[in-house]
C-alpha cells in the first residue's frame, strides 16, 4: 500500500486545459467577495503564466497593473465586488 493512499484521480499536467483552476476558483472567489465582505480580490500572476492570465480573465478578474513582487514582474489582475462577482 502507498505511504501517502492511492494517486489522486488527476496529476497536474492531466489536468490543464480541462477547466478545473477556473471550476475551483469561483466558489472561492465568491466567497471571499460575498461571505467574507472582501472589497477586492488580487491575483499577482507572472506574466509568462499564461494560463493562469486566462483562468483569471475567465473568472472576472481585469487586468490593474504590473508590479514587482520581491523583485519579479507580475501582473495584477483584480475583482471588485460587486453585482458582476461570481455566483451572483
Amino acid at each position: 500500500m502507498p505511504r501517502h493512499g492511492p494517486r489522486p484521480p488527476c496529476d497536474a499536467v492531466h489536468c490543464w486545459g480541462r477547466g478545473y483552476a477556473t471550476e475551483a476558483a469561483a466558489p472561492v472567489l465568491a466567497h471571499a467577495l460575498q461571505g467574507l465582505g472582501l472589497d477586492a480580490v488580487v491575483a499577482d500572476i507572472d506574466p509568462l503564466n499564461a494560463a493562469s492570465i486566462r483562468v483569471a480573465e475567465k473568472l472576472g478578474l481585469v487586468f490593474a497593473e504590473e508590479r514587482y513582487l520581491d523583485g519579479a514582474l507580475a501582473k495584477s489582475y483584480r475583482l471588485s465586488a460587486g453585482p458582476l462577482s461570481p455566483g451572483s
